[in-house]
């Protein structure tokens, strides 16, 4: 969705997951888009670092956005995209802890377990195609088309292909008229498909301008 919203648009957000237990995960994400009217593209950019458990396993996502918009009629456009995703993983191998290390109630120092690699990353690559108008809008895109693994070691497994269905619709509650703002409610979901997993996000948004 890169460039829809037609104007310069800022994301940030902030998790602190399971704050009060020991080795806390935080994530941390930043986005930016917008959109070229003189060359019909959006181009976005995205940042994202987690921190899991007080920062042994840190993940850190850098990504570019591309889209091209093509207008259909005078009301639907259609917005294929690609992104492309530096992704990187490091283990702090001395914060760990094993069960070879625990003497009764003390934490011996050494341990025979041999260290991984300390980081691992990767290039990725994802492709997209939404189709929308001012009231509603569908969309897929498929993601992990380059082969990956975000194992710290020689692993044949790759990350599976995810596949998301997304839309939504909005219905104006109250037109804008002389000086009064619009205000709708729009009806949102989200499906993906990845190996066997499976998960649906629905959701409501009220909006009211400005």
């Amino acid at each position: 969705m890169a460039g829809t919203a037609n104007n310069p648009r800022l994301g940030l957000n902030f998790r602190d997951q399971w704050p009060k237990i020991t080795g806390r995960f935080i994530t941390y994400s930043l986005s930016f888009d917008t959109y070229f009217s003189q060359y019909n593209s959006g181009v976005g950019l995205l940042f994202l670092r987690d921190n899991a458990g007080g920062g042994k396993l840190t993940t850190t996502q850098a990504g570019l956005n591309y889209s091209y918009r093509l207008k259909l009629n005078r009301d639907i456009s259609l917005q294929p995209g690609i992104q492309f995703l530096y992704y990187q993983r490091k283990i702090n191998f001395d914060k760990l802890t094993f069960a070879d290390q625990y003497f009764g109630d003390e934490i011996l120092g050494g341990t025979v377990e041999s260290p991984p690699e300390d980081q691992s990353g990767h290039i990725d690559f994802s492709g997209s195609l939404l189709a929308f108008s001012k009231k509603s809008w569908l969309g897929a895109s498929v993601d992990h088309l380059m082969h990956t693994s975000t194992t710290l070691q020689s692993d044949p497994r790759y990350v599976p292909i995810k596949l998301s269905v997304y839309g939504g619709i909005k219905f104006l509650m109250k037109k804008p008229f002389m000086n009064s703002d619009e205000e709708s409610l729009s009806f949102a979901f989200h499906y993906m498909n990845q190996a066997l997993m499976q998960q649906l996000d629905m959701g409501v948004y009220y909006n009211k301008l400005p």
